[in-house]
């Protein structure tokens, strides 16, 4: 992996050199733009490095575009990308990377909702309390139901108008928030806004269910640095092995994916270590970069795991959400061991790409550059993977609450080799990622640093 990184970055210097002599012979470099100059880099970039390059349309001029944002969405393949390559503010990128932070102001909240109709909220629950925000420190916690804002109601108001309303305010106002806890209590608390960063594992805990040590693990995202990352997984997971778990239900329903190192150290750390050296995935580039003896297609394999659990299955919560290095977790198993997924089809996003930092053009530019591939060469998933079990998710339910259907069901095959009735609730469910708090986070494709892929 490290040997095929060296060798894109040093094609990427050459194409920026090549592009920084064309500037100093046509124009003074210092004189041109940087918008310009980033406008001419994606351009570049994406007719190297660019997954479906044979897919671009003939005849951009990257300069009669304002913005490299544009030169990107006339490039795209948009099949398959209509947004999966995104390039962002450099600094905003390198904040994230390094810290989790999503939002510079937020209640640090997601929302589950009920509704009436398209246009009408019935009740809101919080899906997700960050535990960095106020509101954890408030005491506010997943599956607690949000009654009132500042004495509007919930119950009836227009869903555009409440979401907007919410996210109104800058970091330090406040609102009153008028909740009913899982535990059936009513109060009213005021919460502050500030910086918003996601949690790496939101629950983690281990069961017994008939003398059987089941773990269960929430991972919110693999965009993470990787030592951190490797940090706190190792702390759980040799938890779940001392605990000496014989089964292992992963939530992946919120993880639209990230660092594929993170997520290849959670397939490593289920598998039996007999499995170690075979294949984990592989990358197919296009046929300008991919090819050849030094081209960029490599093939990953298993390493050995510090925290080895030794499983022989694995239960997969996921959601129409789980995209990415997530859904390459549920691929690269599927040789090997039995893996259930229960909940929702996913995503479907089996590419992925580099980061690539430009200094330069103050971008980070994160483009669909291969194709990921299982040990079976099964690649072909756009349209998600199937859940063996479909139900919903019972986001008004605490995280490890077996009420959760989902986490119901997992539970409920590991007693009783059946997953239950699927769950039947009397109402439809809203958006699971309101407009106000998840401006500032894509859900598909979460950004982390070359020379990592997701």
């Amino acid at each position: 992996m490290t040997h095929n990184i060296s060798k894109i970055y040093y094609s990427l210097l050459i194409l920026l050199s090549i592009f920084t002599f064309s500037c100093d012979k046509e124009n003074n470099a210092d004189n041109v733009p940087v918008e310009d100059r980033a406008k001419q880099f994606i351009f570049e970039y994406m007719n190297q490095y660019y997954l479906w390059v044979n897919e671009i349309p003939a005849g951009i001029n990257p300069q009669s575009y304002s913005t490299p944002h544009e030169v990107l969405n006339a490039m795209r393949y948009k099949e398959h990308d209509s947004n999966l390559s995104f390039i962002q503010n450099l600094e905003e990128f390198r904040e994230r990377k390094q810290s989790g932070k999503v939002s510079n102001a937020g209640f640090g909240v997601l929302l589950g909702s009920e509704v009436y109709d398209q246009n009408t909220l019935k009740s809101l629950y919080f899906m997700e309390v960050y535990t960095q925000s106020d509101a954890y420190q408030q005491g506010i916690r997943r599956g607690d139901q949000l009654l009132s804002v500042d004495g509007q109601s919930v119950d009836g108001a227009n869903i555009n108008d409440f979401y907007s309303f919410i996210g109104t305010g800058d970091s330090g106002s406040s609102k009153d928030f008028t909740i009913l806890t899982s535990s059936g209590e009513t109060k009213t608390l005021t919460v502050t806004k500030g910086a918003v960063y996601l949690d790496i594992f939101p629950h983690h805990e281990v069961k017994e269910i008939d003398g059987k040590k089941v773990g269960y693990l929430v991972i919110r995202s693999f965009s993470y640095d990787p030592d951190q990352f490797k940090s706190e997984i190792t702390s759980v997971l040799s938890n779940f092995q001392a605990e000496g778990i014989s089964d292992l239900v992963l939530d992946m329903r919120y993880n639209g994916g990230g660092n594929v190192v993170n997520s290849q150290l959670i397939a490593e750390a289920i598998l039996p270590s007999t499995f170690t050296g075979k294949e984990f995935i592989s990358y197919q580039f296009n046929d300008i970069v991919g090819p050849g003896e030094d081209g960029l297609n490599e093939t990953l394999t298993f390493q050995s795991s510090p925290t080895p659990l030794e499983l022989d299955r694995v239960f997969v919560l996921a959601t129409g959400n789980t995209a990415s290095a997530s859904e390459l977790i549920i691929k690269a198993l599927i040789p090997y061991i039995d893996v259930k997924v229960i909940g929702e089809t996913t995503f479907g996003k089996p590419v992925g790409g580099y980061t690539y930092e430009h200094d330069e053009t103050n971008y980070m530019y994160y483009i669909m550059n291969f194709r990921v591939f299982n040990a079976q060469d099964e690649t072909d998933y756009f349209d998600g993977i199937p859940a063996d079990f479909e139900t919903l998710d019972g986001y008004m339910y605490p995280w490890g609450d077996a009420n959760d259907p989902m986490l119901g069901a997992a539970l409920n095959y590991i007693q009783n080799g059946s997953y239950g009735p699927p769950a039947r609730m009397a109402y439809p469910q809203g958006d699971i990622f309101p407009k106000h708090e998840m401006e500032e986070e894509k859900v598909i494709g979460l950004t982390i640093d070359a020379p990592n892929k997701f």
